[in-house]
């Protein structure tokens, strides 16, 4: 532990962004060649390493209140999906539980609870934090199609920013994890009015989080 702690020091004061910046370079090489599915698991197992090594990770306490007012707002909206024929529901798996589970452990480890953490002292930080993340969510393979989900992922995260500054780490977590089962379960027939259905369904959870919650910087 203290000669991790030693290449911690030697990262200088925003560690996280290097290791983000290696992964996302690693994601383009993967994409190119074929391998994007290895790069998310070992994106994930990195960023839960360098979170368990290097950060002081806590779970905190959490409200399900809270978690309700981050979900139930967006479910709402985004019922109009199906009312509309936009999406349709799929059963979901053992395989694709446990993943939503491992990824939102990993990105809600690294994003909140250490990267948010070290831009904390900076003006802008938590929105930077929130860039990232949708910067890292949009699918490489498919940048051109997949840039017109930055702003949902990006409304996201600011949804999981503000429930992780109420109800910290294991709060984000689970709101996390129900976004990603919700994912799963409702599958969205991609098209310009769904992305913008998306933004709404987002935008009204965050404006009630707004409301609701204590404003998180």
């Amino acid at each position: 532990m203290v000669n991790a702690q030693a290449n911690y020091n030697a990262l200088g004061k925003l560690p996280s962004l290097w290791v983000y910046s290696t992964l996302i370079f690693m994601g383009v090489l993967a994409s190119i060649s074929g391998y994007s599915s290895i790069y998310f698991a070992a994106a994930f197992v990195s960023f839960l390493c360098y979170s368990l090594l290097f950060s002081k990770v806590q779970a905190g306490e959490f409200s399900f209140l809270n978690i309700l007012f981050g979900v139930m707002p967006h479910v709402i909206v985004f019922s109009l999906a199906g009312v509309l024929s936009w999406a349709f529901i799929v059963p979901v798996g053992a395989y694709r539980v446990l993943w939503s589970a491992f990824s939102a452990i990993a990105e809600e480890a690294f994003f909140r609870g250490s990267m948010l953490r070290e831009l904390s002292g900076y003006k802008f930080g938590g929105y930077f934090v929130s860039f990232l993340f949708a910067l890292f969510n949009i699918p490489l393979f498919n940048f051109a199609s997949g840039v017109f989900l930055f702003l949902p992922y990006f409304l996201l995260g600011e949804i999981l920013r503000r429930i992780y500054r109420k109800s910290g780490l294991a709060g984000a977590f689970l709101t996390h994890f129900t976004y990603n089962l919700l994912g799963y379960t409702y599958v969205l027939i991609y098209s310009p009015a769904t992305i913008v259905l998306l933004i709404l369904a987002h935008l009204t959870t965050l404006l009630t989080l707004i409301v609701v919650l204590v404003e998180a910087y």
